[in-house]
């Protein structure tokens, strides 16, 4: 069961990925094919957001709130870490990423 919720998430990704990709934002493409500066241009955008976003929640909370939400933070970055650890080592056996 978590394993087909963890699948329905990464699906909503991609699904969010491809709609981004597909869209008008990105500027002209070639067959299809998207341009790297166009999509660089658009994930740094969407960077910016999430920035300036972040900063004026951080503005809005008490010093022990701040505290708190960094250490949420960490651990999430800790537990991303461990994620994509495991994803390389699942890929290396999988062999799907190629011999290096």
């Amino acid at each position: 069961e978590g394993q087909s919720e963890e699948e329905g998430k990464l699906r909503d990704e991609n699904s969010a990925l491809v709609s981004l990709l597909s869209s008008s934002e990105l500027g002209p493409s070639l067959n299809g094919v998207i341009h790297k500066q166009d999509l660089s241009h658009v994930l740094r955008d969407l960077d910016m957001e999430d920035d300036t976003q972040m900063i004026k929640e951080f503005e809005s909370l008490a010093p022990s709130a701040v505290a708190e939400r960094v250490r949420q933070i960490e651990s999430w970055a800790v537990n991303l870490t461990t994620e994509e650890a495991r994803q390389i080592q699942r890929g290396n056996v999988l062999n799907i990423l190629g011999s290096r």
